[in-house]
């Protein structure tokens, strides 16, 4: 590119453009006047680069050198720059000198040869290394930056799964505690249930059983009764005369009752002042007693006395059976150890697997489960509490060659 200080002018070769020409110490001719880009102007303007100005039309500012036409670097022709040229860049410097635009030296005559041409095969091949550098460097970067972005669209995926994967864990997690928790209210229920039924089986069991052994204590007594009246009868004696007797008065009653329904009474006494009579004495009336012994038979005479005071004797004890006296203080029989049954069942039914080994291992029971330990505890304590069937003694009822299972005494 052509610039103000590069000491060139812009002909050197001797150019004609319309009617001037140049030289080569760089004077151009116009039609009317000599202009000159060196040190001074034509003799028309009379105005040099010193600065001096003219009176008259003459102006009186330095323009400056002008600038000439495009010349191109590489094949020196006009009309377009260097990096427009068509023709491939050449090597070296041009010949013509290392100052473009200068004077040539002396004793040698300015002359422009043009370079030598290069092959356009080899231009070609140069600017397609060019492009194929260019396009593999382009697809480099295009690859480095899709690898980026896959290598960050990866990252996110991954993230996201990690992100799912936890959340799934944690919803398993909670799926199987909720699934946890469940199966033991179910088991806890279940085994709600079988106690219940199992203890309803048992109480109706013990029921039926406690009925039969009622029935059997009401048959006995009631035999007994009847064997104790039989024989009073079969040993008192009543006089025929007493039985005249009360035949008579009970129909001598039945009359009289007969005869008073019909009375009534149909006058009521008024109340008032008693009518005094004159010379009557006065009424004594005796002072009304109620009676509160019987009638005193009529050869009775005196009275009754005791010849001393009533001794206080001492009550005779109960008789207990040895094997309720070392027992609880509960209610004694069948009934009662059935009360006691339920209520120590109702006590171990709330409590835990845990408590209920511990008791077994306490009394000695083996543990084969919930309802068994139950069982067995409640048999050892009845046990304790109210004895064996074998420990029992047998009763005999008074009066009667019986005891309460309904042997016979021999």
């Amino acid at each position: 590119m052509a610039g103000y200080g590069d000491n060139r002018d812009n002909g050197g070769r001797n150019r004609d453009h319309g009617g001037g020409g140049r030289d080569c110490r760089g004077f151009r001719e116009y039609g009317s006047g000599h202009r000159g880009y060196g040190s001074g102007r034509g003799e028309g303007s009379d105005r040099g680069f010193g600065g001096d100005r003219r009176t008259g039309s003459e102006r009186g500012y330095d323009r400056g050198p002008r600038r000439g036409a495009l010349i191109c670097f590489n094949c020196d022709e006009p009309g377009h720059y260097a990096n427009q040229c068509p023709l491939p860049k050449r090597n070296g410097v041009p010949a013509s000198s290392a100052h473009r635009g200068g004077l040539s030296p002396p004793g040698r005559p300015s002359f422009s040869r043009r370079p030598q041409q290069t092959d356009p095969l080899e231009s070609k091949v140069a600017e397609i290394g060019k492009t194929v550098a260019a396009v593999c460097q382009f697809v480099e970067v295009e690859q480095q930056k899709k690898a980026a972005k896959e290598r960050r669209k990866a990252e996110k995926k991954e993230a996201e799964e990690r992100v799912k994967a936890e959340r799934a864990a944690a919803l398993l997690r909670k799926q199987k505690k909720e699934e946890k928790i469940r199966k033991e209210a179910e088991s806890k229920e279940e085994l709600h249930k079988s106690l219940d039924v199992r203890m309803a089986v048992r109480v109706s069991e013990l029921r039926e059983d406690v009925r039969e052994d009622v029935r059997q204590e009401i048959r006995d007594a009631i035999g007994e009764l009847c064997l104790a009246v039989s024989c009073v009868k079969q040993k008192a004696v009543e006089p025929s005369e007493t039985a005249a007797e009360s035949s008579a008065s009970s129909s001598e009653t039945e009359e009289l009752s007969m005869r008073t329904r019909t009375l009534c009474i149909s006058k009521k006494r008024k109340q008032g002042p008693d009518v005094a009579c004159e010379g009557s004495p006065p009424m004594e009336l005796p002072a009304k007693r109620t009676p509160r012994r019987a009638a005193r038979p009529g050869g009775f005479a005196g009275r009754l006395t005791r010849a001393k005071s009533r001794t206080q004797k001492t009550p005779t004890p109960k008789k207990t059976l040895p094997s309720i006296r070392k027992k609880t203080p509960a209610a004694i029989g069948i009934v009662g150890r059935l009360r006691f049954e339920k209520r120590v069942m109702k006590d171990l039914k709330n409590l835990d697997v845990l408590v209920l080994q511990n008791i077994c291992k306490d009394k000695g029971i083996p543990y084969n489960g919930k309802f068994e330990a139950i069982f067995g505890i409640v048999a050892k304590r009845t046990q304790v509490a109210y004895g064996s069937d074998d420990e029992e003694e047998a009763v005999i009822l008074p009066g009667t060659g019986t005891d309460v299972e309904g042997n016979v005494k021999e």
